[in-house]
């Protein structure tokens, strides 16, 4: 047992033998978070001094940051690591060395499915639930006809609630464990659970195609595959190990914290970030959340920017500035120039755009010491930009698969550009983030010695920290006893009775008008980008022409009479041809442009809406103001450390969409080539009919983040103040009762003390 482990055990058992002379919040608070630290030490410290052991590199990041892709493109000449079709279908993966390549599967422990299918019931109890209140709302919110209630002709029929609309009111946990029940209907679950199966194949290839069964999309016993573990034959792997996470947004919880568990043994770490939503607040509280407790080096965190391809999708202005910044090179390496500009313009973005999100967070008050000292590194280094996809489909060129041949076609059309397979290399970034691994490497033992000392001086920091917020706790007690008696007690308690009911009123007040100008944003947003959509609408008309030659009868008498006779009398002549036509894949290109420009736009608006700094000091002086702070018995900070306790931070929604169907009705009625005359009129209306669709469906999605805010602040409104009240209430209670004891108590105080000074946490 390590001291740090023994430090622990000290402050936890100071805190359990003195909690009744803490209040109640501050001792749960502390039992918690040291009790979770004990536990994640010991584990982390056992895998940190394996002798010989490898060097572990974590690729984390939300769901659908392109981790896998990432990976694929990184150490695979052929797609190995399935890309998940939703998030419930991910796995934890480990890749590792071997010569010979075979995989190892993990499936999920009896007690994890049974939880999983206890939340799939769960599911189908919401969903009855939720649409039971859909269509009450939908017959309370039918207008009234001109003719009152009489009664029609012809009856309405009951409007259906979309399946869509009655799962987005669903926790994604519910529905990610509902679907892999589903999904495991056929199975004999109790045959595989709690069980490992190792896959060997003659090839690489083979055994990514036995994996399919396993972690595929449509796999067998992919509903069941909690992990699996992939060994190759490829020097780069020698002595590293690398795992690709689900995300900690991972909605089965029992993965998620196997995939933390897994995180606190690694050694470096590549935080993955789409570009179009880069370095998001979730992100930022994985890295402040999940790293600052791992004991990873933080000169060996890098921020890495996925899908670098959709750029040209996200902001068209950088290909016009690298076009014209392109100009003053000769006509012939244009191309070239054009190419390296978007890449630096697009870099300095990102840079941008990471500094403003570190720097904001950096700002916090309450940021802890271990957090700055990160993001302070993170700041400083560059973040790396990757495309996975012109990594593939510079491999593959010029044999495209279908669907890499339209990505490439796509890629072309935007830029106006051909890429060639090195533009379309140095463009990927691959080979640069391949140097960085391998430098990582090299720094194998510099690293994995590290990680110990880090492990340990983390828990110290903590440690450290928590005793002296502790003595502070223990003093600010001791002078509250000191300069309070019974009666001045009384006194504040009957305040806040007499203040209860005309208090509770200033802080709905508060919390309404915040209410109100954030929905008041999300409604502005939502007519932006109805307006924004008007861009999207036009498809370019181009003019196909070919040259026919047509026999025609000359005229004059001569040539009638050539004619007559069989023996001429004829010429020829050019007739050109002009047909319009249109690309479906322009149409195809708008409508997953403007979907996804729409959809990162409003995620990004939700994550930032609401100022959670300035409405905790809204509500805090709200609630103080419940009371008479003239009186010298009322206690400022007393009042303000409870308030804020109380408040807790809005987790904007996870916004998702999906216009594959959308698509798929374009494709179905105009396939994916060109088509001509009078079906260019039926493309331009299929196309502003899509458009309309999924301009309805982002209507929707803020009409639900609108609700979804609505009912933040109803329930802040319900709960906080008799949270607020009650908490005082309680805690004003305990002390009336250690001051009838003031005497044990203070003396109970002071022991406690002095025990704990006399910790050693150093």
């Amino acid at each position: 047992m390590t001291n740090q482990s023994l430090k622990i055990k000290s402050l936890l058992s100071q805190i359990q033998n003195h909690q009744s002379l803490l209040f109640a919040s501050d001792s749960q608070k502390y039992l918690s978070e040291l009790s979770n630290m004990e536990k994640t030490l010991d584990t982390n410290m056992r895998a940190a001094q394996e002798d010989g052991r490898n060097l572990r590199i974590a690729i984390v990041g939300q769901m659908k940051a392109g981790k896998s892709s990432f990976l694929n493109a990184l150490l695979f000449p052929v797609d190995v690591l399935p890309k998940a079709a939703t998030p419930m279908t991910a796995a934890l993966t480990r890749i590792g060395y071997a010569e010979k390549p075979y995989a190892e599967i993990e499936f999920y422990s009896v007690d994890d499915w049974s939880g999983i299918a206890q939340s799939a019931i769960e599911y189908h109890t919401q969903y009855r639930t939720v649409e039971q209140q859909l269509s009450q709302e939908e017959h309370e919110q039918t207008p009234i006809s001109l003719f009152g209630n009489m009664k029609k002709l012809v009856p309405n029929k009951p409007k259906v609630i979309e399946p869509a609309l009655i799962q987005s009111k669903i926790s994604e946990e519910l529905r990610s464990c509902r679907e892999l029940v589903d999904m495991a209907q056929q199975l004999n679950t109790q045959e595989y659970l709690g069980t490992k199966k190792r896959i060997e194949a003659a090839s690489l290839e083979d055994l990514a195609s036995e994996l399919k069964n396993y972690v595929g999309s449509q796999g067998k016993f992919t509903a069941i595959t909690k992990m699996f573990s992939i060994y190759i034959n490829d020097e780069r792997l020698q002595g590293i190990e690398i795992y690709d996470t689900p995300g900690f947004n991972d909605p089965v919880i029992s993965r998620g914290q196997q995939t933390r568990t897994f995180l606190g043994q690694c050694d470096v770490v590549f935080l993955l970030s789409i570009v179009s939503q880069f370095l998001t607040v979730s992100d930022l509280r994985l890295l402040r959340e999940q790293l600052t407790a791992s004991g990873i080096d933080s000169k060996a965190v890098f921020l890495v920017g996925s899908q670098r391809d959709l750029v040209f999708r996200m902001d068209r202005q950088i290909l016009i500035s690298a076009k014209l910044a392109a100009q003053r090179y000769p006509e012939d390496v244009r191309p070239q120039a054009t190419i390296a500009a978007m890449m630096q313009l697009l870099d300095q973005k990102i840079q941008q755009m990471t500094e403003t999100q570190i720097m904001q967070h950096l700002n916090n008050p309450d940021l802890d010491d271990a957090s700055k000292a990160l993001l302070s590194v993170i700041q400083g280094s560059k973040p790396r930009l990757i495309s996975a996809l012109t990594w593939r489909i510079a491999e593959d060129l010029p044999k495209l698969s279908s669907e890499l041949q339209e990505q490439y076609d796509a890629l072309c059309f935007d830029t106006g550009l051909n890429f060639d397979v090195e533009q379309l290399k140095a463009f990927s970034n691959i080979i640069h983030l391949r140097k960085v691994i391998e430098q990582q490497k090299e720094r194998k033992q510099e690293l994995t010695q590290a990680k110990v000392a880090l492990l340990l001086q983390g828990v110290e920091q903590r440690t450290q920290a928590i005793q002296q917020e502790l003595l502070k706790l223990i003093k600010e007690k001791i002078d509250l006893l000191d300069s309070q008696s019974i009666d001045q007690l009384n006194v504040q308690k009957q305040l806040i009775e007499k203040n209860l009911k005309n208090g509770r009123s200033k802080i709905e007040y508060t919390i309404h008008q915040e209410s109100s100008t954030v929905n008041h944003q999300v409604r502005a947003l939502s007519l932006q980008l109805q307006s924004e959509r008007q861009a999207f609408l036009s498809i370019s008309i181009s003019e196909d022409r070919k040259i026919e030659y047509e026999q025609y009868e000359k005229s004059g008498f001569w040539s009638g009479v050539a004619r007559f006779f069989g023996a001429g009398g004829y010429g020829t002549r050019e007739k050109i041809i002009v047909t319009p036509y249109a690309q479906v894949q322009d149409s195809i290109e708008q409508i997953e442009t403007f979907g996804n420009t729409a959809v990162g736009q409003l995620q990004r608006s939700l994550n930032s809406i609401i100022d959670m700094p300035k409405l905790r000091k809204n509500i805090v002086i709200a609630a103080i103001n419940l009371f008479d702070t003239s009186d010298p018995d009322f206690d400022v900070d007393f009042f303000k450390l409870q308030v804020s306790q109380c408040l807790e931070s809005y987790e904007p929604p996870k916004l998702n969409l999906n216009v594959s169907q959308v698509i798929d009705n374009i494709v179905a009625q105009f396939g994916l080539g060109k088509v001509t005359n009078s079906e260019i009129q039926q493309l331009k209306q299929a196309h502003h009919h899509a458009i309309a669709t999924i301009s309805e469906y982002i209507v929707q999605l803020t009409k639900q983040a609108e609700h979804d805010l609505e009912q933040y602040f109803e329930n802040m409104q319900q709960v906080l103040v008799n949270k607020i009240i009650g908490e005082i209430q309680i805690n004003l209670q305990s002390l009336m009762q250690q001051i009838a004891e003031k005497e044990n108590t203070l003396e109970n105080l002071n022991q406690f003390e002095r025990q704990l000074s006399s910790l050693n946490m150093t």
